[in-house]
């Protein structure tokens, strides 16, 4: 082959490893639990939780990223003990960027078993794991793709490097975590949480790339924590941080969400806030709770320098807790008169 074959393979490896530092992240972290932390499965009073959430980044750039994850998850059964107890879930991503729409689709089931450290309840260590099917792709088929081999012919060819992801690859993952969530006492509520995701580090290379197919994910670590505080019956702070690191790429995000209770009878909560991205972005935050339902949305504001018309990233979430709860049966009484 002619030069382009090294440069194309120099540009996948570039992008591939861009994803790879980058990885699946969203600005609401907190309303896609099970793609942060595989503890956080079932971790709810509840009978099933139900979300999703969407998010677009770099529109400034031909067909950006784009992000939708759903998910769901169901605590099943009593523990060990009367405090303990067992939840399942299943969550769904597809993340796609650029031309070529380059990306990574996961369906993962998880499970996490959640041990109660006081007959209260009022203190929960969960312990998760979850694995699934993960895949990449990458089409070099459309015509907006211009390969070099290609236009530095004298004669029309086609060439066949552009079968090169068709076929795309497929590998097992795994992540797991550990959370601890504790009610101090009536206004106050703390979770703190650690995951480590791609535990198995697979192997993701293209098989008909032309390269050694020895990539791999290496693993990625997650901090994070909420705070809630409840200062009044009116308003309420939350703020809440996290850390992640994968191939010597960091990310640290801080953000402070506010709540005002607009309609205590409804149950209708307003939610807004601010947040930062170290070294990337400005957060804006808003939502609704409306009894078991949440809403949210998020908008950011590019700080790294990088130029656009819409160089930023907004997302819309919401996730919904169900419960379902038998009815009490009630013996009736007969109340006899005395005489």
């Amino acid at each position: 082959m002619r030069l382009f074959k090294p440069v194309l393979v120099s540009c996948i490896l570039l992008i591939s490893s861009f994803l790879y530092g980058q990885d699946i992240h969203f600005t609401q972290f907190n309303m896609s639990p099970l793609t942060l932390n595989p503890a956080l499965t079932g971790n709810y009073l509840g009978s099933y939780r139900i979300g999703g959430i969407y998010r677009n980044q770099w529109s400034s750039v031909i067909r950006a990223y784009s992000t939708p994850s759903f998910f769901v998850d169901v605590p099943v059964i009593t523990g060990f003990r009367p405090q303990d107890w067992l939840a399942v879930g299943l969550v769904f991503y597809s993340d796609r960027a650029g031309t070529a729409r380059m990306g990574r689709t996961a369906f993962l089931g998880s499970a996490a078993y959640h041990l109660g450290l006081n007959k209260k309840g009022t203190s929960v260590l969960s312990i998760g794991i979850q694995g699934g099917s993960q895949g990449r792709s990458l089409n070099l088929q459309g015509d907006q793709i211009l390969l070099y081999e290609e236009l530095a012919s004298v004669n029309p060819i086609q060439s066949s490097d552009r079968n090169i992801g068709q076929n795309g690859t497929n590998y097992f993952d795994i992540n797991g975590g550990v959370t601890l969530r504790s009610q101090l006492n009536k206004q106050m509520r703390v979770t703190v949480g650690f995951a480590m995701h791609h535990i198995n580090r697979p192997e993701y290379g293209f098989e008909n790339s032309g390269v050694a197919d020895a990539r791999q994910f290496g693993p990625r670590y997650v901090g994070h924590g909420e705070f809630n505080v409840d200062l009044n019956p009116k308003w309420s702070v939350t703020p809440s941080f996290i850390y992640q690191t994968i191939a010597a790429q960091d990310e640290i995000g801080i953000q402070m969400l506010g709540g005002y209770m607009l309609k205590p009878a409804k149950n209708i909560k307003l939610n807004a806030g601010l947040g930062y991205r170290l070294r990337d972005a400005l957060q804006i935050l808003v939502g609704m709770d409306w009894n078991d339902l949440r809403v949210g949305m998020s908008w950011d504001a590019n700080t790294s320098g990088v130029t656009g018309s819409f160089n930023g990233g907004y997302e819309i979430a919401a996730t919904y807790i169900g419960k379902i709860y038998k009815k009490p049966k009630v013996n009736p009484v007969i109340f006899c008169p005395r005489f």
